[in-house]
């Protein structure tokens, strides 16, 4: 583990780059082992929260169901599973790259599946310094369907500020608000705040469900802090529906294959060696094994270009962002910034029967099989 010292004087290096963060090659010692497609698990590894809108009949109700898990996300989406922020950067996925797993049954929740496919030959998140604090841009959105009801929900991203950088105690804050918008006429309003010089708390929010008319009275609020406690309240009766612990969700853990047994564009085993070198601490066997990957990942994109062809992505595909807005009579308000995530990609159900280990035959996230 790097002392504090090595940390700070790190990040003191880097205060004078006016480039995008993400570009930088960091030091062994602050690279994590895993893939940043594993952060994706939140989302839905506590899965009472992640099925109850499809669960409820009422669609107000669900509307705040959906607030519900979406705030329930946010602590694992940042620290995982520990009490501290995660401080370590993550692996950038390369294109075509799978995390694939599931959580089991539990208590009538049914099986669900997880699939996070790299769709871009590099992430699409910006980030730099502002002051002391460094401050990360999050582009795209994240997209809900409920079969049953024929629902979608759009829920944008807000931004983040990882603050404390030079007293090597990093936290989180987010900042902006962000908004859960669905096609049954509810729309939420997550707003952000953290503590000031004065007063307020860390890691505060404040989230509202109304109904897309004229008057846009809250129906439903939630308050409290997204890394502790959270108060549901039925606002026109000012009456408290339910409190609850973040920490002390039920979170479930991941079933994951083997990595002898998964495909060669699985994350655990494409990054194997690579995560092996930098648990071990060894600089030069990370630099070699990460080598390996980036070198064929850029040959193949040279390959492609010259034979004018493109990636096809095994789960994914692209759907028109107008036909999607019209649905959430969102045409002309909302921005998904197309030109910043390559399109507005949903999962395929179609590719996704067909889809089967090799998943890209005779070829690996290397190259070609036997080069």
């Amino acid at each position: 583990m790097p002392s504090k010292s090595a940390i700070i004087s790190f990040v003191k290096s880097l205060a004078s780059f006016r480039g995008d963060l993400s570009t930088i090659t960091a030091p062994t010692f602050l690279l994590s082992p895993t893939s940043f497609l594993e952060y994706a698990a939140p989302w839905a590894e506590q899965p009472v929260f992640f099925i109850a809108p499809a669960q409820e009949p009422d669609p107000e109700k669900r509307a705040l169901f959906v607030l519900k898990w979406y705030l329930t996300t946010v602590r694992p989406r940042l620290y995982g599973k520990s009490e501290k922020v995660l401080t370590k950067k993550p692996l950038n996925p390369f294109l075509g790259e799978l995390f694939l797993g599931h959580w089991d049954d539990d208590d009538g929740t049914g099986i669900t599946e997880l699939v996070v496919e790299q769709l871009q030959a590099y992430l699409r998140q910006a980030s730099h310094f502002s002051g002391a604090n460094v401050v990360a841009e999050h582009h795209g959105h994240a997209y809900l369907h409920l079969d049953k009801y024929n629902e979608d929900y759009l829920i944008t991203f807000p931004g983040l500020t990882v603050k404390g950088l030079f007293t090597g105690t990093f936290y989180p804050e987010i900042e902006r608000d962000a908004y859960i918008y669905s096609s049954n006429g509810f729309t939420s309003r997550i707003q952000h705040s953290s503590k000031g010089w004065l007063s307020g708390k860390k890691h505060s929010v404040k989230a509202t469900v109304f109904s897309n008319t004229a008057d846009k009275t809250p129906l439903y609020a939630i308050t409290g802090t997204w890394m502790a406690e959270l108060t549901i309240k039925d606002v026109r009766t000012d009456t408290v529906m339910e409190t609850y612990g973040v920490r002390v969700a039920d979170q479930k853990p991941l079933i994951v294959t083997n990595v002898s047994d998964q495909d060669a564009w699985e994350s655990r085993k494409a990054w194997h060696d690579t995560a092996a070198a930098i648990t071990s601490g060894n600089g030069q066997a990370v630099t070699r094994a990460k080598g390996k990957i980036e070198n064929g990942q850029r040959k193949m994109r040279e390959q492609e270009k010259a034979n004018g062809i493109s990636w096809v992505p095994r789960f994914f595909s692209t759907v028109p962002a107008k036909e999607f807005l019209t649905k959430l009579v969102l045409e002309g308000k909302v921005d998904l910034q197309e030109d910043k995530t390559c399109g507005i990609w949903r999962y395929d159900t179609t590719k996704a029967q067909d889809a089967k280990s090799p998943y890209h035959a005779e070829i690996t996230p290397e190259g070609p099989m036997g080069n």
